[in-house]
Order: C-alpha cells, then sequence, then structure tokens
C-alpha cells in the first residue's frame, strides 16, 4: 500500500474501512430484484396506495385547496424551441411512468391508484407581454388547486414572453413525485424531445418495475422492526418548536414565506469538518443545527425532522414516483460536550435512521404513542434539509441550443414546522427558510441564519469547544471570538 493510498485510507470511516477491507463495494445485490412487477395484462383496475401516497390524500382532503403539496417546476427557456415537440415529450415520459396517469379513490379506510391507460397531460401554451407577466402568469397557475379524484395531475403551462424565450412550468402534486424525480423528468424530456426533433426513437433504458408494483410490494414488508428501533429512539422525546413571534396560529393552512440568505465559508466549513471528524458534510451540518436548537430553545435534548429519498432498491432508481419518507433525529446535547463528541453521536444517530427509513412516518408516530393531528406534525417542529454539490450542480437542458434556468416561484403556503435548507452551490452555500409568516418576522430568521453560520464557523475553527458556550445567547455568541 503506497503513501498516498495508505492516508486516503486512514480518512475513511470506520464503517468504509470495514467495507473496503471485506471487498463491499458499495453496491447492495440483496437490493435487486427484491420487487416484483405485476402482469401488465391482468393489472387490476385500482391497487393500494402506498402509505406515502395514502398520508398526501389524507393531507389533500383536509384542505384541497391548499398548494403547500404543491410541486412546481420553472423554467425560463432560451433558444429555437418548438412548442408541438415539447408536448409529445411531455406526453412520451407520462405514457412511460404510470404514476403520471394515476388518480386516486376512497375505498373505506384506504386510498387506492387508478391507473389509466390514456391520460394526457393538461397542457397549455400562450403568450405573455415580458418575462415579469410570464413569471407572474406561472405563480398564479402554479396555486390552481389540484383534484386528486379526477385528472390529469401533470399540469404545463408554456408562455412565450420574447423572441426564442419561453417560461415552461410543469405542476405536479406531492403524491406524484419527490425531489428526485424532479431530475428523472428534466432527463427524460430531454431524450424525448431530442428523440422528436431527430426524428428516432429515444432511447431510455427499461423500466422494471412501475409505481404500483413498488407500493404493494411496499404495502407487504415487516417494519416492526423498524418501529421497535423508533419507539425506543424516540421515548420522552418531543417535538421541538423554535419559539414564535407572535401566537402560532391554530389553523391547518398557514400563509407563508420564504427567504434565502447566504451562509459564507460553510460549505468549505463543513467539508473540513467532515474530513476532520469523520461523517459526512451532513452529520457536521446536523450536529451543527442540533447545537443552534439547543441555544435557541433552551434545550439540551432536541429532534428535527430530515427527508430521505427512500429508493434503496435498484428497481426504482430511475421511476418517478412519491418515494420520500420523513425521519426524527434525536441529538442530546448536554453542555459540558465538546462538540467533537456530538458529532460522533450526531453519526450513530444518523446511520440509525437510515437503516431504520424504511418504516412509514405515519407508523413511526403512532409506535411512539404520538396523536396525529392533520397538518401539525408531534414529531417535530423544524426541518432540516441539505442538498449537496452533487444533487445541485446539474444544469437542465431540453437540447444543446435550449438551455433551462430554473426560476424559483414564491408559494403562498407553509407547512406546521419551519424547514431549513442548506444549498450547496459551487462558490458557497446558501440558507432557504420556508416559514409560516404569521409566526415569525424576516428580522428573526435573519438572526437564525447568522446564528448558524457563527456556530458552523466557530466549530470548524475549534471542535473541542464545549456546546455550553455554543448554545450561548445570540447577544453573548457574537461578543465570543471567532
Amino acid at each position: 500500500m503506497t503513501d498516498d493510498v495508505l492516508t486516503r485510507f486512514l480518512t475513511l470511516s470506520p464503517a468504509d474501512r470495514r467495507k473496503l477491507l471485506s471487498g463491499d463495494s458499495g453496491q447492495d445485490d440483496s437490493r435487486a430484484g427484491r420487487i416484483p412487477a405485476i402482469d401488465r395484462g391482468k393489472l387490476p383496475a385500482r391497487l393500494p396506495a402506498s402509505p406515502g401516497q395514502q398520508a398526501q390524500w389524507t393531507l389533500w382532503r383536509i384542505a384541497p385547496d391548499s398548494v403547500t403539496y404543491h410541486v412546481p417546476a420553472c423554467y425560463e427557456i432560451s433558444g429555437p424551441l418548438q412548442p408541438s415537440l415539447l408536448t409529445q415529450a411531455v406526453n412520451a415520459v407520462v405514457a412511460r411512468h404510470e404514476v403520471m396517469r394515476t388518480t386516486y379513490a376512497q375505498e373505506g379506510t384506504k386510498v387506492v391508484q387508478v391507473i389509466h391507460r390514456h391520460l394526457p397531460a393538461d397542457i397549455r401554451i400562450g403568450t405573455a407581454g415580458s418575462r415579469d407577466e410570464a413569471v407572474g402568469l406561472a405563480a398564479a397557475a402554479a396555486r390552481e388547486p389540484f383534484d386528486l379524484g379526477k385528472g390529469p395531475l401533470v399540469r404545463v403551462r408554456l408562455w412565450r414572453f420574447a423572441p426564442q424565450r419561453h417560461l415552461l412550468l410543469i405542476l405536479l402534486h406531492h403524491i406524484t413525485v419527490d425531489e428526485r424525480s424532479s431530475r428523472i423528468l428534466e432527463r427524460e424530456l430531454a431524450a424525448y424531445y431530442g428523440a422528436a426533433v431527430t426524428e428516432r426513437p429515444a432511447i431510455l433504458p427499461t423500466l422494471p418495475v412501475q409505481y404500483a408494483d413498488y407500493a404493494v410490494w411496499q404495502r407487504s414488508l415487516d417494519s416492526s422492526a423498524d418501529l421497535v428501533y423508533w419507539s425506543q429512539q424516540l421515548a420522552g422525546a418531543t417535538g421541538v418548536r423554535l419559539p414564535p413571534d407572535r401566537p402560532w396560529p391554530a389553523v391547518s393552512t398557514l400563509p407563508g414565506t420564504t427567504v434565502q440568505l447566504p451562509l459564507p465559508g460553510v460549505r468549505e466549513a463543513l467539508a473540513h469538518l467532515s474530513a476532520r471528524l469523520g461523517g459526512t458534510p451532513f452529520t457536521a451540518l446536523a450536529a451543527a443545527f442540533a447545537v443552534f436548537l439547543a441555544g435557541e430553545t433552551g434545550r439540551d435534548d432536541v429532534s428535527f425532522g430530515c427527508p430521505v429519498a427512500s429508493r434503496t432498491d435498484r428497481e426504482v432508481a430511475d421511476l418517478i414516483g412519491y418515494f420520500m419518507n420523513s425521519v426524527v433525529l434525536r441529538v442530546r446535547t448536554p453542555p459540558s460536550a465538546t462538540f467533537a463528541q456530538l458529532a460522533a453521536e450526531t453519526r450513530e444517530v444518523v446511520g440509525g435512521a437510515l437503516r431504520h427509513q424504511a418504516a412509514p412516518f405515519h407508523e413511526v408516530v403512532t409506535a411512539v404513542g404520538a396523536k396525529p393531528d392533520g397538518f401539525h406534525n408531534p414529531l417535530f417542529g423544524t426541518m432540516l434539509v441539505f442538498l449537496s454539490g452533487e444533487q445541485t450542480g446539474h444544469h437542465a437542458a431540453l437540447a444543446p441550443d435550449l438551455p433551462m434556468r430554473p426560476v424559483i416561484l414564491p408559494m403562498p403556503n407553509a407547512h406546521q414546522y419551519v424547514t431549513f435548507t442548506v444549498v450547496e452551490e459551487p462558490e458557497a452555500a446558501t440558507l432557504v427558510v420556508h416559514y409560516p409568516s404569521d409566526a415569525y418576522t424576516t428580522e428573526t430568521v435573519e438572526r437564525w441564519a447568522d446564528r448558524l453560520d457563527n456556530v458552523i464557523t466557530r466549530i470548524a475553527a475549534d471542535s473541542s469547544v464545549l456546546v455550553a458556550d455554543l448554545a450561548r445567547s445570540p447577544e453573548t455568541l457574537e461578543q465570543a471570538p471567532r
């Protein structure tokens, strides 16, 4: 073993060292071929929805006009776009993925998928006088409610606002897609559009299963071992809600606001911490976030939510659908612990959560003994999302001469919790906070960003700093040497 290879080996986490020494490449062959495909010639008229879809249906029934779970993908397209070929490409993707031509129905206490053989997307093409007008039209279109019992549930709006300039909106409901599905959709749209331009068949891998196959298979899984883990891990835990500036509204649908704030130096700090302490940039961020919550709430036992993709089987890697689940990270933050010790505990907490992520969140709530209450989440009051450079570094394009620049649309509703999303970008990191605007002020959110940035900067400089020092009041913290 050369010195260079030895150095790289020693920087691996203990788990990764064991994998390497055991010859484990990281590809879990036991995860291949586990999901059986239903014979499409004998496909029942209705199939059970997945647990995640059932939860989405329930939330929609509570507030059918809410846009909280709308997933708008909006792009500015430059170049010689041919709308007729775009229409052809969209419907090709819809034909390829059953979940995009599926509606839903209630049968007793169960929700079922109604898969349609032919259900073209709702596509409308128009013009706008300017880019600003087009963005306004897109924002209004993104707020139009869905009826999950009727189709189509794929909406496409295209506005031409200048020569060779278009704004494209693809609107779906979360019951149909998750975050990774959006990237699959971008990729396949480009493949089908390119095929239409060249009048050749699109070259895409065959899908071994459809989302309905996954939903039926998931319903057959025994999650009892996972639920035992969660009932033990979360025993006595309560959801941590950041102290509001105004009384929390007692309603199911809240007006929401999104604020984007820079986090200078955080990208490099997280990379430095993960290299020095082991783990990943996310586990370092999660530990820092736990310290932030402890400081804001005055508690030394904090819990917060994190989304997980739950695409642990190869068959679903290229499948559009709702695979996302939520896990709860419970981190104890004793004042006498150093950040390095806290980071080690957080790595164990994250690892346990990932090993037991298959248990549907609503079943975890029941197993813990918490009381579900519509939109209110009884297990966490904050959500932490981390989008690494690998997830955000892709550049969407329909064709080489048709770049697609993402456009963020303002969405007026918020969850009953605050979502912190740290986005890694090539030069730096950005914090995106989506919060109920009736409960918090913009000034408070900006203070949160400064506090989190301060915590991460301090621990990157000295990971032996005590949690007690990190979790001091913001005024004292700002005066501390950095």
